[in-house]
């Protein structure tokens, strides 16, 4: 057996059997443990707990059944809620077959979900094998967990101990169909259940991981890595000063002087120029339409190459050059390092559920622009998400929303705007202001349909549903 390699089982609730101090004593590295069952929806495989108890010793990780019944935040949703706490990567089998379901929707909802994964720091490995690869119209390129099993007569015949399926394997080093992975592979299942060696009252799979069991160890212990961060932005936080209105918190919000579209250049490092990103069209032109519903030519919009910021498809990727397109003139700002404001984004898989009202910190909407008389609102609005990060923003081109309170707005809804007890349009109204009167703000918050001001009295919505209510600018 390679040096470089190291032996993981894999069970399921039927393989509750095991001696894990033998397998451990006869060279087995690690174990995937089933985490759930599908049929009838998904379940909590029923020795999974037990199982993942009594494998303390080993390298363990879950396995997740994708179902295809359920869309991808469907399918992170139940996999976060029971996933154990201390577990920081999965794999993901992929092998159901759900009738009529098209091969580019499979795709694009296992994208988004291995998407949501790496936002919640899970890292992947994708268990499959080559009767499946016709599931998805296009797979990740990402790790593989390959199933392809050599002959079982020619290969592991007579094979009831640990030495000898060490020697059988010695002469194995890749799955015969290695040539249609779609990505890179890490871990073989070279047998299927018809292997019973000691430490099991019953057949088992056996698998080779590529790597030491320290690499095994570190694959399976170590979280994915936070979404386009670079050791650079691995700093402490700096916390700016705070003009004693509110404490300033992660939902401080800054806006561009003069109250106009937001168009700043951002970057993933500080201190260096504009970055340009390549996201997998399919999958983000899902989130486009979840976003305009009332607007299909959106879409094609954004798809479209444009002067700037430099745009436009290239193969099934869209070129997005850094910057946060124009919006609402307000943006959440994280952290300050170094005059350098950290921005974070969201996911794809998260950007499908955001509300373009309530989250306009989240989701922009991109303006026209007219090189004689600048930006301008579009008829019907267009929206994107702002995705990725964390990204960084020179803090000059901004200013804190915290610092220019208190400030008077006029109320320009007509004929009036009601005074709510919360920053909510169904909460209850203490009072109305009719248009034309004036009242001071003394907080600003992203809050119910829009961006939303503490009076007096009060909460009133200085924009809300797209529509402005008030003269408040920065």
């Amino acid at each position: 057996m390679d040096a470089n390699t190291c032996i993981v089982i894999d069970i399921w609730e039927g393989q509750s059997q095991l001696d894990f101090e033998v397998l451990k004593a006869n060279g087995v590295a690690g174990v995937g443990i089933r985490l759930n069952d599908m049929n009838g929806g998904h379940h909590l495989d029923t020795e999974f707990n037990k199982s993942w108890a009594a494998a303390s010793q080993l390298v363990r990780f879950p396995y997740f059944v994708y179902n295809p019944w359920v869309n991808g935040a469907g399918n992170l949703a139940w996999l976060i809620e029971n996933i154990p706490t201390e577990c920081k990567a999965v794999a993901i089998d992929i092998e159901v077959r759900f009738p009529g379901y098209q091969s580019s929707k499979y795709a694009g909802e296992v994208e988004l979900f291995l998407q949501g994964c790496k936002a919640k720091r899970i890292k992947t490995i994708i268990y499959t094998g080559a009767g499946y690869i016709d599931l998805l119209s296009k797979w990740p390129k990402t790790d593989y967990w390959w199933a392809q099993y050599p002959s079982q007569s020619t290969y592991f015949g007579k094979c009831t101990t640990w030495d000898d399926f060490k020697r059988r394997i010695a002469n194995l080093d890749r799955p015969f169909n290695a040539n249609q992975i779609p990505g890179t592979l890490k871990m073989w299942q070279m047998s299927g259940d018809y292997l019973l060696l000691p430490g099991s009252n019953r057949d088992m799979d056996l698998n080779v991981f590529y790597g030491s069991e320290q690499e095994l160890a570190d694959y399976f212990g170590k979280p994915a890595p936070v979404l386009s961060q670079s050791v650079e932005t691995q700093v402490p936080a700096v916390t700016p000063a705070s003009s004693g209105l509110y404490t300033f918190s992660s939902a401080n919000y800054w806006a561009r002087p003069g109250g106009g579209p937001l168009t700043l250049p951002v970057s993933f490092n500080r201190k260096l120029g504009d970055n340009m990103c390549r996201y997998h069209w399919p999958t983000l032109s899902t989130v486009i339409r979840r976003l305009n519903k009332s607007n299909p030519a959106a879409e094609g919009l954004i798809s479209a190459p444009d002067w700037d910021p430099s745009k436009g498809l290239d193969g099934d990727a869209i070129r997005w050059i850094g910057l946060l397109w124009p919006g609402r003139n307000i943006v959440k700002i994280e952290e300050i390092v170094d005059g350098w404001g950290r921005i974070e984004g969201c996911s794809l898989i998260t950007a499908g559920s955001l509300d373009v009202n309530s989250n306009p910190t989240l989701v922009h909407k991109v303006y026209d622009y007219n090189k004689a008389n600048g930006y301008g609102e579009r008829a019907k609005p267009v929206y994107v998400p702002i995705l990725g990060g964390p990204w960084w923003v020179q803090m000059s081109n901004l200013i804190c929303v915290d610092e220019q309170l208190p400030k008077t707005v006029r109320i320009t809804a007509n004929p009036y705007i009601n005074v709510r007890e919360k920053p909510s349009a169904t909460s209850a109204i203490l009072g109305r202001r009719n248009t034309g009167v004036s009242v001071v703000v003394t907080r600003v918050l992203v809050a119910e349909g829009g961006i939303w001001g503490k009076t007096s009295d009060g909460y009133i919505a200085l924009r809300f549903k797209d529509a402005n209510l008030t003269s408040w600018k920065i």
